[in-house]
């Protein structure tokens, strides 16, 4: 009997001691990744988008982001008794990065692909998954450009209604977007100097300053603050010649407002990802819905989708000269 006592000690002192059961899908080997349990194993998705933010910031901030989210959630998971995560490199493919507001759709530092390419990316990705028989897969990508997140809520549909299976573009969801301010009990100078932002400003800029503080530019808190009050405000902001790249009140930022906001966003997603996993009610009310957008934006949507069309011409048209398909 005390053999078994102290076997059964070691046995929950050594589990207690081990790794979560997350595994890197750049490193699996063929073994570990038939050994999933496919009912009980989640895939996450952390996507980046190569974008301006301004001389202070790196473009992909976004993907950082992103990157710290997805790992905190994998961990959050795993930690479910029997359950295990695949987590994937990080994707850094986004569409209409914020210099699009001011329709100057090529500006430093901004490389995307069209909203059609994100798409296809992410349904081919949904269809290999289906094909290895993966039952549940989240998506976590914060860039906020609206058909950037319709394209992946549409690949998450498509994966959902062809499987019978749930893959969720989380952080496209309302409750996830508007649960963690970084307002609430804020400096009022600088709410009123951060203004209406959707674009490397206290917040984003915080983040990051909590993740990776080695990234930002020391000569952050001196730059200019760029103020709008609304949507049509911004682009009027952003179609200015000095426009440089970002809105809000750069010299307010600190890695202390990044460390709540960042961790308040993981505990919110962790509690929707786990409903879903449960089969619980979660708030499936998307963000990026056009009946629901500012006016302002759904005028920028319609620029960039124009540009799409641009680009998607000159490609087929290469293609036709080159008789390829």
């Amino acid at each position: 009997m005390i053999r078994l006592l102290i076997f059964a000690t070691v046995a929950v002192i050594l589990a207690a001691q081990s790794p979560a059961a997350v595994h890197d899908a750049a490193t699996i080997t063929t073994t570990e990744f038939a050994a999933l349990d496919r009912a009980r194993t989640a895939v996450i998705i952390p996507g980046g988008i190569l974008e301006e933010h301004g001389p202070c910031l790196p473009s992909n901030a976004d993907g950082l982001i992103a990157n710290w989210l997805a790992k905190q959630l994998a961990d959050q998971i795993a930690a479910r008794p029997g359950w295990s995560v695949l987590l994937l490199p990080e994707l850094v493919l986004g569409h209409s990065g914020a210099n699009d507001i001011g329709r100057r759709f090529t500006f430093p530092a901004t490389l995307t692909v069209r909203a059609e390419t994100l798409r296809s990316v992410y349904m081919d990705l949904a269809d290999a998954l289906k094909a290895h028989g993966f039952k549940w897969v989240f998506l976590v990508h914060i860039h906020g450009a609206p058909l950037h997140n319709q394209a992946l809520d549409e690949a998450s549909e498509y994966f959902t209604e062809t499987t019978g299976a749930r893959m969720v573009h989380l952080m496209g969801l309302a409750a996830l977007e508007n649960c963690c301010s970084w307002k609430e009990g804020a400096d009022p100078a600088a709410v009123a100097e951060d203004g209406f932002t959707v674009h490397a400003g206290v917040s984003e800029s915080s983040r990051v300053m909590f993740i990776a503080p080695e990234v930002v530019q020391p000569e952050i808190t001196e730059e200019a603050c760029v103020t709008g009050k609304d949507s049509a405000m911004l682009v009027r902001l952003a179609e200015q010649k000095e426009w440089p790249g970002y809105f809000g009140a750069p010299r307010f930022p600190s890695a202390e407002i990044g460390r709540r906001v960042m961790e308040a966003q993981a505990a919110k997603l962790s509690e929707i990802a786990q409903a879903i996993l449960d089969g619980k009610d979660w708030p499936e009310e998307r963000l990026y819905t056009e009946d629901k957008m500012d006016p302002a934006d759904v005028k920028i949507s319609r620029a960039t989708e124009a540009v799409d069309a641009a680009i998607a011409k000159r490609q087929k048209s290469w293609l036709a000269r080159q008789k390829r398909k």
